[in-house]
């Protein structure tokens, strides 16, 4: 139970720099 709470924030970090990199990467793309 202790690997969900090392690796759920990290999951969630990759989550949030993919949706933050989306705008960018879509904008390049067009």
């Amino acid at each position: 139970m202790l690997l969900v709470f090392v690796v759920a924030p990290t999951a969630w970090q990759q989550g949030i720099n993919l949706m933050t990199d989306l705008p960018g990467m879509a904008q390049s793309v067009l």
